[in-house]
């Protein structure tokens, strides 16, 4: 009876065991870590991320362009989905003129950290004759970016294909997802026709809170 019980005893520590066969023999495996949990999100983008105020453009806020108010554009509405902070960068120069720029991805780094999501918008600014350098330091901002615990890479708003080709093959070498908001601008159901107007046209193509709205949506899924 006893040597039954010990036998009952060994079973049951063995079924408690995480047990990797090799060959005709088990050994216990190390469980897989649990993913860090996100303290925070990081958007790196050009004007719909953020835009400074800019009188020229009859555009007086510091947020998101054609959004209403800071709370309605596309990167604090993800933070408030998800309730985590946000820190918010404008990198629309390294569409811009990427080879001038490319020397400032090294200010991303301290925003990046092992608990940090990281969201990439760019790409609307990139002229074809700058494709090919743009290529390259998007990839290498992406190779800063991925360091974080996620990270989200957007296509262009204005639907730019050559240029939303190298978003997502870069985004996809460094284990990101990209997320198409392209066709949100054009939507027949689109509401950011109708409310806050803005006297400049170039203001006013921009997402308004409805489109705001539609990208957090996105990006707040991705991020999940």
């Amino acid at each position: 009876m006893k040597i039954f019980a010990k036998l009952g005893l060994l079973i049951g520590l063995a079924a408690c065991l995480w047990i990797t066969p090799v060959g005709n023999t088990a050994i216990a495996a190390t469980p897989p870590a649990p993913e860090a949990k996100a303290t925070r999100i990081a958007f790196i983008g050009n004007s719909l991320t953020l835009h400074p105020e800019n009188k020229a453009l009859d555009w007086p806020n510091h947020w998101g362009m054609a959004a209403s108010a800071q709370a309605s554009d596309y990167a604090h509405l993800t933070g408030d989905a998800l309730k985590l902070p946000v820190s918010v960068f404008s990198f629309s120069s390294l569409e811009q003129d990427p080879v001038a720029n490319a020397g400032r991805i090294a200010e991303m780094a301290p925003r990046i950290d092992a608990t940090t999501l990281v969201v990439v918008e760019l790409g609307d600014n990139v002229q074809p004759a700058n494709l090919a350098p743009f290529a390259a330091a998007y990839s290498k901002l992406l190779a800063t970016a991925s360091r974080g615990l996620r990270l989200v890479c957007l296509s262009t708003w204005w639907r730019n294909p050559s240029t939303d080709a190298i978003i997502r093959q870069e985004c996809m070498l460094r284990g990101g997802r990209y997320i198409d908001i392209g066709d949100i601008h054009p939507d027949p159901a689109s509401q950011d026709r109708q409310g806050t107007q803005f006297a400049n046209a170039a203001v006013n193509a921009h997402p308004h809170d409805w489109g705001m709205a539609r990208i957090a949506e996105r990006v707040a899924a991705a991020l999940r």
